[in-house]
């Protein structure tokens, strides 16, 4: 096993691709998780504190089969709930740009960390939740 650190950023503006397998639980995190999260996001903005990075807790991920055609793909062994939390969050701050006018921003966003904007079908997105969360 190869363990390595990588931000956030990193990890979702990669060419992976980031696959929530059948065996995992579903979404089911709460108010109480997200305000955690957001308190914690929060910190890391606060002018009054020191500059510092956000530990958000191991991610572990397995490379799955890879196809020279495809991006590569990992299952998400461990974080599913964090990774999918940062990419609803995602999703709205990109939703809130386009509806304010910063097209630009909506759009940085959508192909920077959403997807993969010269891919399609269940290649297209960056994270790839169970099939009951997908609505989501």
């Amino acid at each position: 096993m190869k363990a390595g650190e990588m931000s956030l950023q990193g990890t979702l503006n990669s060419p992976n691709q980031y696959f929530i397998p059948v065996f995992q639980r579903h979404y089911s995190w709460k108010k109480d998780n997200w305000e955690q999260l957001w308190a914690d996001l929060m910190d890391l903005i606060d002018p009054d504190q020191p500059k510092h990075k956000h530990f958000m807790g191991a991610l572990v991920f397995v490379p799955d089969k890879h196809y020279s055609h495809k991006p590569p793909v990992y299952l998400v062994i461990d974080g599913q709930q964090r990774i999918i939390t940062l990419s609803l969050l995602l999703c709205a701050i990109r939703n809130a740009a386009k509806s304010r006018g910063y097209k630009t921003l909506a759009d940085e966003i959508t192909q920077t960390y959403l997807t993969h904007p010269f891919n399609t079908g269940r290649e297209h997105f960056r994270v790839y939740p169970r099939f009951r969360d997908r609505d989501d």
